[in-house]
Protein backbone atom coordinates (compact mmCIF):
# COMPACT_ATOMS: atom_id res chain seq x y z
CA UNK A 1 0.00 0.00 0.00
CA UNK A 2 2.86 2.39 0.76
CA UNK A 3 4.31 1.89 -2.73
CA UNK A 4 0.92 2.41 -4.36
CA UNK A 5 0.05 5.54 -2.37
CA UNK A 6 1.97 8.15 -4.38
CA UNK A 7 0.88 6.94 -7.81
CA UNK A 8 -2.67 6.50 -6.53
CA UNK A 9 -2.78 10.07 -5.23
CA UNK A 10 -1.40 11.34 -8.54
CA UNK A 11 -4.02 9.28 -10.37
CA UNK A 12 -6.73 10.87 -8.21
CA UNK A 13 -5.49 14.40 -8.96
CA UNK A 14 -5.36 13.64 -12.68
CA UNK A 15 -8.86 12.14 -12.56
CA UNK A 16 -10.20 15.23 -10.79
CA UNK A 17 -8.66 17.47 -13.44
CA UNK A 18 -10.14 15.50 -16.36
CA UNK A 19 -13.41 17.30 -15.76
CA UNK A 20 -11.79 20.39 -17.28
CA UNK A 21 -11.98 18.76 -20.71
CA UNK A 22 -15.68 18.08 -20.28
CA UNK A 23 -16.12 21.68 -19.04
CA UNK A 24 -14.50 23.06 -22.21
CA UNK A 25 -16.57 20.80 -24.49
CA UNK A 26 -19.84 21.76 -22.82
CA UNK A 27 -18.90 25.43 -23.05
CA UNK A 28 -18.21 25.01 -26.78
CA UNK A 29 -21.66 23.48 -27.27
CA UNK A 30 -23.27 26.32 -25.26
CA UNK A 31 -24.39 23.97 -22.49
CA UNK A 32 -24.02 24.47 -18.74
CA UNK A 33 -20.25 23.89 -18.36
CA UNK A 34 -20.11 23.40 -14.59
CA UNK A 35 -21.63 19.95 -15.06
CA UNK A 36 -18.50 18.90 -16.96
CA UNK A 37 -16.29 19.55 -13.96
CA UNK A 38 -18.38 17.16 -11.90
CA UNK A 39 -17.44 14.30 -14.22
CA UNK A 40 -13.83 14.38 -13.02
CA UNK A 41 -14.20 11.80 -10.30
CA UNK A 42 -13.12 8.20 -9.94
CA UNK A 43 -16.18 6.19 -9.00
CA UNK A 44 -15.93 3.90 -6.00
CA UNK A 45 -16.81 0.83 -8.03
CA UNK A 46 -13.60 1.36 -10.04
CA UNK A 47 -11.74 -0.31 -7.15
CA UNK A 48 -13.04 -3.67 -8.38
CA UNK A 49 -11.70 -3.17 -11.91
CA UNK A 50 -8.16 -4.53 -11.33
CA UNK A 51 -9.59 -7.71 -9.78
CA UNK A 52 -11.98 -8.12 -12.71
CA UNK A 53 -9.12 -7.69 -15.18
CA UNK A 54 -7.01 -10.21 -13.25
CA UNK A 55 -9.90 -12.68 -13.31
CA UNK A 56 -10.16 -12.30 -17.08
CA UNK A 57 -6.39 -12.46 -17.63
CA UNK A 58 -4.51 -14.37 -14.91
CA UNK A 59 -1.17 -12.89 -16.04
CA UNK A 60 -2.39 -9.55 -14.65
CA UNK A 61 -2.89 -10.98 -11.15
CA UNK A 62 0.66 -9.94 -10.22
CA UNK A 63 -0.18 -6.24 -10.49
CA UNK A 64 -3.83 -6.41 -9.42
CA UNK A 65 -3.14 -5.84 -5.72
CA UNK A 66 -1.08 -2.70 -6.29
CA UNK A 67 -3.49 -1.46 -8.95
CA UNK A 68 -6.40 -1.92 -6.55
CA UNK A 69 -4.61 0.20 -3.92
CA UNK A 70 -3.85 2.88 -6.52
CA UNK A 71 -7.45 3.03 -7.71
CA UNK A 72 -8.69 3.13 -4.11
CA UNK A 73 -6.39 6.09 -3.40
CA UNK A 74 -7.59 7.76 -6.60
CA UNK A 75 -11.20 7.33 -5.47
CA UNK A 76 -10.52 9.01 -2.15
CA UNK A 77 -8.48 11.87 -3.64
CA UNK A 78 -10.94 12.60 -6.45
CA UNK A 79 -13.87 12.36 -4.03
CA UNK A 80 -12.24 15.17 -2.06
CA UNK A 81 -10.91 17.28 -4.95
CA UNK A 82 -13.83 17.08 -7.38
CA UNK A 83 -16.38 18.86 -5.15
CA UNK A 84 -13.77 21.49 -4.22
CA UNK A 85 -13.01 22.19 -7.89
CA UNK A 86 -16.71 22.34 -8.82
CA UNK A 87 -17.55 24.65 -5.91
CA UNK A 88 -14.65 26.98 -6.71
CA UNK A 89 -15.55 27.15 -10.41
CA UNK A 90 -19.25 27.63 -9.63
CA UNK A 91 -18.48 30.61 -7.40
CA UNK A 92 -16.31 32.18 -10.10
CA UNK A 93 -18.99 31.64 -12.76
CA UNK A 94 -21.69 33.10 -10.50
CA UNK A 95 -19.51 36.14 -9.76
CA UNK A 96 -18.91 36.68 -13.48
CA UNK A 97 -22.64 36.36 -14.23
CA UNK A 98 -23.45 38.90 -11.51
CA UNK A 99 -20.92 41.38 -12.92
CA UNK A 100 -22.40 40.94 -16.40
CA UNK A 101 -25.95 41.48 -15.09
CA UNK A 102 -24.87 44.59 -13.18
CA UNK A 103 -23.23 46.04 -16.30
CA UNK A 104 -26.38 45.34 -18.32
CA UNK A 105 -28.57 46.93 -15.65
CA UNK A 106 -26.36 50.02 -15.51
CA UNK A 107 -26.46 50.45 -19.30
Amino acid sequence: IVEAGGPGILLGVIAALTGIGAYVLLKLFKEEPIIGLATGSTAGNAVATPAAVAAADPSMAVVATMATAQVAAACVVSAILCPLIVTYAFKILQKNKMKKLQKEAAA
